[in-house]
């Protein structure tokens, strides 16, 4: 008989994405007008065009923006950029 272990979230991935109160109630409005035009397929899409709709989050999905600012191809490459050390300050604060 088998055991299930948990070992990182059992929600989506976007369940622990958090923000502060602030930001998100001055960002939310204007995304949320944004993707009722019906310009945008996805959230993705709309902050590619206005990057600066995007929340500072307290969540590792600092890393991978960084890394994917950097070059870095999961797909293709073997392996990640080191990160600058401003860059790991920043992930410490935030995660």
């Amino acid at each position: 008989q088998g055991k299930l272990h948990v070992i990182d979230e059992v929600n989506t991935p976007d369940s622990s994405r958090l923000c502060t109160v602030e930001e998100w109630e001055t960002k939310y409005p204007k995304i949320a007008a944004a993707m009722a035009t019906g310009k945008y397929k996805n959230v993705s899409e709309l902050l590619k065009e206005q990057p600066a709709l995007k929340m500072k989050e307290f969540s590792k999905q600092y890393v991978r923006d960084a890394l994917l600012e950097m070059g870095f191809d999961p797909t293709k490459d073997k392996s990640a950029p080191k990160l600058s050390d401003d860059q790991l300050v920043e992930c410490s604060y935030r995660y």
